[in-house]
């Protein structure tokens, strides 16, 4: 038999654009400006964080570090203060935050966590690597000609994909770009690198698999 599937739980307004789980949480981030972590056990929202934004694009967490990116922005919160009971909506809006990184000159669309750095992919052609302790831009890795839609890292290899129809793979040491793959008719919507090798999605309706 199918397995029956869960009670469908609603709360956004908008397009969801990602979601992670961390233990009994799951956090979710949507294009109405909004966060909002949901209790798995009992399938409840029980916090909205509101960006005031233009819309939430993305999530990834790194210890007690929520990270979400939205428009040219990304910001960071206190895992341990916005899942907190002690404290109402406003609160954990205005405590929960600890920085706003603003290095990016245009809208992110992805971002990837790689111990202390954080990748991340914009609008500008380009993807930056951050040092989370400093809350820094460490270096700004260029190459493709249009817009870095996705990006994964796999062992040694920051791969990216790109509205320019190519996947390129970057040294992840040196940020040297050491491979470009085409093939696909239309720009990449999402990569990922699993037992050697590289699944690639496009808007040209097909998904690639690369040796």
């Amino acid at each position: 038999h199918p397995p029956t599937p869960h009670p469908k739980r609603q709360g956004h307004k908008g397009l969801i654009h990602g979601i992670i789980v961390l233990g009994d949480m799951a956090i979710s981030a949507s294009q109405d400006k909004c966060i909002k972590i949901w209790d798995l056990r009992l399938g409840d929202c029980v916090t909205t964080l509101e960006t005031r934004s233009r819309g939430c694009y993305g999530l990834a967490a790194h210890d007690v570090k929520l990270i979400q990116a939205s428009g040219s922005k990304i910001f960071t919160w206190d895992l341990r203060k916005i899942a907190s009971s002690t404290m109402n909506e406003e609160q954990r809006n205005n405590f929960g935050r600890y920085d706003t990184l603003t290095g990016n000159a245009t809208g992110v669309y992805g971002h990837q966590m790689v111990g202390d750095r954080l990748y991340t992919s914009a609008v500008d052609n380009s993807v930056r690597l951050w040092d989370l302790r400093s809350m820094q831009v460490k270096s700004k890795i260029v190459g493709h000609s249009d817009f870095v839609r996705t990006l994964a890292v796999a062992g040694e290899r920051l791969i990216t994909g790109s509205d320019d129809k190519s996947i390129r793979i970057w040294d992840l040491e040196f940020h040297d770009c050491t491979k470009v793959l085409r093939g696909h008719g239309s720009y990449i919507t999402a990569i990922k690198a699993a037992r050697a090798r590289l699944f690639s999605a496009s808007m040209d309706k097909t998904i690639k698999v690369w040796e």
